[in-house]
């Protein structure tokens, strides 16, 4: 069932004139004209079947075929029947007239339950139009059928949702009244409460046959409905009555959660100091009123729910209160989540699916990443969660948060090796383009630079293919397709999966790259060895030959990355080292890793 709106499309009444009683008439007589019934040549003279038995007609009959004459759009011909007469004068409040012709119903010559071609009885429009003596003279009247509703509600109902106090009186007055009729969208109870008539309200829930839970079309109660609607004053009355259900489910929702949903704060206090309140339980979709309140940004009513003795930020079977505050990037609610929690061991929930700080990083919630961080809760969380929130702020390309745990926060982190087969904290990196995110994880080797992705790619591979350039060239620094042996030679590694050579290649699997692309890799090969001393053992490493191809690099590497290397010169002594640096200086020369030299 769809979440109500509000305010909701109130209760349909007939017309009603703005001041004048007989503008009422011509609106309410335009509204429902025909061309069958209405002519302009009728205007100047109206007659009626009956108006030559009819001689002694009272003067109120000649005042109201007035008021019909002179209405600006239309007037009665002669086919207008007394029952059409007899409801403009309900309309119009003409007493005398109403009294008058009512002896005709007696004699079974006038209906006074019959519908108009306005879909209206006499009786529906006398109450919308609040028409006190006619409504009394038609109650008095024994064929009167006080709950037949017109096109839309019965009498009842249409005079409490207007808010027609005193009609109301009258007609729960009459014996046959249903206070309880349901028969339309609205029971009359309920449209007092959607339109915040307080006297209405308190004069149905003074009659004792009164059902105060009943739900209307709509499935909604009374306390649901002025929740839902904002009326503080019908709420705080209906509370005060001991058979109010304050936790009755109206068409899969609660008073308390729509009047969190639609910000009521004032409600939410008042429904909060009801002793039975179950202020935990869900609605339809799974929430609570907390966790709405979090959803939407409510602070102040988050503030209000805490106070609750038995609120529960986590309720079984739903995502918590902690959960949603996060996803909707929610700082200060949070805060005080956290504050009221007091102590939180892990941001694993047994109620979610996805912890904490792994939805934070996943949405880039960086203020939300940073409260994690300051109260210890990330820290907190096992190495796999921690590893997972860093690898979902690589992958969906949270620089901003991936800078905040890795360059700011990384040593508070315990990071766990990546488990061979899956993409590494690097693959995802690499795809992003963050290059001081990579240097980073390079530098604290948290993972096998040669490490292989489900495709069976390495980051460098993957830098290459995504266009990452800058990646690439700090990757093949750190760990180059050759290896030192035992005699200090260098030669190919036969077990490095993609070479540097095969992305050099001119016709192999990157042949769809052009040639400056090639000679950037090139490039980053050469800018691995800054001292003028390395020049031979870079030669050393293009003259080495390739163990599937038994090629030299040079012998197929493109023009323009020959011309470079015989341009090459090597680049300025760089100062005080960086840390990437530190790490370099414990490998041997040209960048091959002392645990792969054998």
């Amino acid at each position: 069932m769809e979440r109500p709106t509000a305010p909701p499309e109130t209760t349909p009444p007939p017309c009603r004139a703005d001041d004048g009683r007989h503008d009422a008439v011509a609106t309410r007589a335009d509204n429902g004209a025909s061309p069958e019934n209405f002519t302009q040549s009728s205007r100047a003279s109206v007659t009626t079947p009956r108006q030559d038995e009819d001689a002694d007609r009272t003067k109120s009959s000649v005042r109201l075929k007035k008021s019909i004459v002179l209405q600006p759009m239309q007037c009665l011909n002669s086919t207008a029947s007394t029952d059409e007469l007899f409801y403009l004068a309900c309309q119009a409040g003409d007493e005398v007239m109403v009294r008058s012709q009512l002896p005709l119903a007696s004699s079974g010559a006038l209906d006074l339950n019959r519908f108009t071609h306005h879909q209206d009885t006499p009786l529906c429009v006398a109450c919308v139009e609040e028409r006190l003596e006619v409504v009394t003279l038609l109650l008095s009247h024994p064929s009167i059928q006080v709950n037949l509703s017109n096109y839309s509600h019965p009498p009842l109902a249409l005079a409490a949702g207007l808010g027609r106090v005193q009609v109301v009186r009258l007609l729960l007055g009459h014996p046959a009244i249903d206070v309880n009729a349901a028969t339309a969208r609205r029971t009359p109870l309920t449209a007092a409460c959607e339109n915040g008539h307080l006297d209405v309200v308190q004069e149905l829930c003074a009659c004792p046959a009164l059902s105060l839970n009943l739900l209307d079309h709509d499935e909604h109660s009374a306390l649901f409905t002025a929740s839902l609607h904002g009326h503080s004053d019908v709420v705080r009355f209906l509370l005060t009555l001991p058979d109010t259900d304050v936790n009755l489910l109206c068409g899969g929702d609660l008073a308390v959660t729509m009047a969190t949903l639609y910000h009521h704060s004032d409600i939410v206090t008042m429904l909060l100091a009801v002793p039975t309140l179950d202020v935990n339980k869900l609605d339809q979709d799974g929430h609570s009123a907390l966790s709405l309140a979090c959803q939407e940004g409510f602070e102040d009513i988050v503030a209000l729910l805490l106070t609750h003795p038995a609120i529960q930020l986590r309720v079984s079977g739903t995502k918590s209160a902690l959960t949603w505050a996060v996803e909707k990037g929610q700082v200060a609610i949070l805060d005080r989540l956290l504050t009221h929690e007091q102590s939180i061991p892990s941001t694993v929930q047994p109620t979610d699916k996805v912890p904490l700080t792994t939805v934070a990083c996943q949405r880039g919630h960086l203020d939300i990443v940073k409260l994690l961080l300051a109260r210890g809760v990330f820290e907190s969380d096992p190495p796999e969660v921690q590893w997972t929130s860093v690898y979902e702020a690589l992958l969906n390309k949270r620089l901003k948060v991936c800078r905040l745990l890795l360059v700011e926060n990384g040593s508070k982190l315990t990071l766990p090796p990546t488990p061979k087969g899956q993409p590494t904290l690097l693959h995802a990196a690499a795809v992003a383009g963050y290059e001081d995110i990579v240097g980073t994880l390079l530098a604290r080797a948290y993972d096998d630079v040669g490490a292989l992705d489900p495709d069976g790619r390495t980051a460098l591979e993957v830098a290459v293919t995504q266009g990452q350039w800058g990646v690439a060239t700090l990757l093949l620094s750190a760990d180059l397709p050759v290896r030192v042996s035992q005699d200090g030679q260098v030669v190919p590694n036969a077990t490095h999966v993609n070479s540097w050579t095969d992305i050099a290649d001119p016709s192999g699997r990157f042949a769809h790259m052009d040639a400056s692309k090639r000679c950037d890799v090139v490039r980053a090969l050469l800018l691995q060895f800054p001292e003028s001393s390395q020049r031979e053992l870079a030669q050393a490493l293009l003259s080495a030959t390739h163990s599937t191809s038994g090629l030299t690099v040079d012998s197929f590497i493109d023009s323009k990355s020959l011309e470079l290397l015989r341009s090459w010169t090597p680049s300025p002594q760089l100062g005080e080292r960086t840390c990437l640096e530190n790490q370099r200086a414990l490998r041997t020369p040209g960048a091959v890793s002392v645990g792969r030299v054998c």
